[in-house]
C-alpha cells in the first residue's frame, strides 16, 4: 500500500528517474490490484500530490547528495488489468473486439474480459501472484537443504535458470519448478479462471492474451495451453512484463490531452519497477 515505507521509496526512486526525461509538472499513472483500489486510491493521492521532495544520496556511487523535486500535475490510479488492456488496445498491437486478459504478475494474478466498450467489471478476478510458486520452492529448499532466507530475486533467477549452487553443489531445480508451477496453477490460477472463462463468456470471444512477468516461465504457459487447448486462442504478448507500464503511460497521455513530454507510466511491482516515457523527438 502507498503509505508503506517500501512503496514510497520505490515510487520516489521511479519519479527521480522520470524527472530526468519529462517536463514538469508531469502526469503520472500507477496501477493497483482491482481488489484493493478503493482503499489504495485515496491514500496514494493524499501522499503523492503537488511537489514531491526526493532526497538522493549519491555518495555510494561517488556522487554528491542532491535534492530533486518532482511536480505532479495529476496522479492517476487505475486497476492493473485495465493498464494491460489499454496497452493492448491503444499500443502497437492496436487490438479491438472482445478478448480475455490474464495478467500474471509476481504479487498479483488478475484476469478479466475486455470489450470495445470497456472492461466487464463482474469478470475481473484478483488472486495470488507468482510468488505463491516461489514460496513453494523456498519451502522445499528449507526442508531439503536447510537453506533459509533466500533472497527472492536470487530465487527467481535460479528458478528461471533451473539450477542453484548450494554447499558448492549444483542443484537441479527443474523438477521442483514444474511441481511448484503445477501446484500454483491448480490451486490458484485455474479456480480463478473458472469464474470468468465459462460457457457464457466463451460465446463472446475465445481470444486470451497472456501478460505479466510470470509468463516468461514456459512451464506456466504450458499450463494455460493444456487447459484451453482446442477451446481458446491463447497468445503471449510481446514484452509481457512491460505491457502494464506502457498502458499506464498511454493513460497519462490521454489525461494530458496528447502531451507526450509530460506523460509517465510507472508499474511498481514486488519483483521489479518499470518506468515508461515517450522518446524525445
Amino acid at each position: 500500500m502507498p503509505d508503506s515505507i517500501e512503496y514510497q521509496v520505490l515510487l520516489k526512486a521511479a519519479l527521480l528517474l522520470a524527472a530526468q526525461v519529462v517536463r514538469q509538472p508531469g502526469i503520472v499513472t500507477i496501477g493497483a490490484p482491482s481488489s484493493v483500489i478503493a482503499r489504495f486510491l485515496p491514500i496514494a493521492k493524499s501522499i503523492f500530490s503537488g511537489s514531491i521532495e526526493i532526497a538522493c544520496d549519491g555518495s555510494v556511487f561517488g556522487h554528491a547528495r542532491s535534492d530533486v523535486q518532482f511536480d505532479l500535475s495529476a496522479l492517476e490510479v487505475i486497476p492493473e488489468i485495465v493498464g494491460c488492456t489499454i496497452g493492448l488496445r491503444k499500443g502497437a498491437d492496436n487490438i479491438s473486439g472482445n478478448f480475455f486478459v490474464l495478467n500474471c504478475g509476481f504479487g498479483t494474478f488478475e484476469s478479466g474480459l475486455s470489450t470495445d466498450q470497456g472492461m466487464v467489471e463482474r469478470s475481473i478476478v484478483t488472486a495470488h501472484g507468482f510468488n505463491y510458486a516461489l514460496s513453494y520452492v523456498s519451502r522445499y529448499l528449507r526442508s531439503s537443504f536447510g537453506l533459509d532466507f533466500v533472497n527472492i530475486y536470487r530465487l527467481d533467477s535460479a528458478i528461471i535458470k533451473g539450477h542453484m549452487i548450494i554447499n558448492r553443489q549444483r542443484v537441479d531445480l527443474t523438477a521442483i519448478r514444474r511441481e511448484a508451477i503445477r501446484v500454483y496453477y491448480q490451486e490458484i490460477v485455474s479456480p480463478a479462471l473458472r469464474n470468468i472463462i465459462n460457457d457464457d463468456t466463451l460465446a463472446l470471444t475465445n481470444r486470451i492474451y497472456l501478460c505479466g512477468g510470470a509468463v516468461l516461465y514456459p512451464d506456466l504457459v504450458d499450463m494455460f495451453m493444456d487447459e484451453f487447448n482446442g477451446i481458446a486462442d491463447i497468445q503471449l504478448v510481446l514484452d509481457p512484463q512491460q505491457l502494464a507500464a506502457k498502458g499506464y503511460l498511454l493513460n497519462s497521455l490521454r489525461v494530458s490531452n496528447g502531451e507526450r513530454d509530460i506523460s509517465v507510466g510507472i508499474d511498481l511491482g514486488n519483483s521489479g519497477t518499470r518506468i515508461a516515457t515517450f522518446e524525445s523527438n
